[in-house]
């Protein structure tokens, strides 16, 4: 009998604008759709049939960009890890101290990569600063990693 790893293929897909994935500055480039596009470039580099996805944090709100576009079955399933879609401005500020929602602000807004890998390099440090530095730096990579 065959153990079910067998059957697993883990991976991760940085999405645009974060680790070693592509950082457009164009409003086009962030479209839902291209997002989509993204994930089916994966898909098809590995010839995967019906892949579950995982999504975290923000990767999470791709799962609708994914679903969006594509039938139903073209996914097994979807795992949404501490991902919000939408947070609307009440509990924004129930979740975040001033400076986390300050940093957030910046990320969103950001006209540059630059100014987005400061922003959110500062965020990190702002959520987590107790953290031992190797895990810091982890965070900080896969979050604003040069490509």
């Amino acid at each position: 009998m065959r153990h079910w790893v067998s059957f697993v293929l883990s991976g991760i897909a940085h999405i645009r604008g974060h680790g070693r994935s592509g950082k457009p500055d164009t409003d086009e480039a962030w479209e839902s759709k291209r997002l989509a596009e993204d994930f089916d470039a994966v898909v098809d580099a590995f010839g995967l049939c019906r892949p579950f996805v995982v999504g975290w944090s923000l990767g999470a709100s791709h799962l609708m960009d994914i679903l969006s576009y594509h039938p139903i079955d073209y996914v097994a399933g979807i795992v949404n890890i501490a991902g919000a879609t939408y947070i609307y401005e009440e509990m924004a500020t129930q979740l975040g101290t001033p400076l986390v929602l300050h940093l957030i602000h910046q990320i969103m807004l950001a006209p540059t990569v630059e100014e987005f890998q400061e922003a959110a390099a500062e965020f990190i440090d702002g959520c987590c600063r107790t953290l031992p530095y190797e895990l810091y730096i982890i965070f900080v990579y896969h979050i604003v990693g040069d490509p």
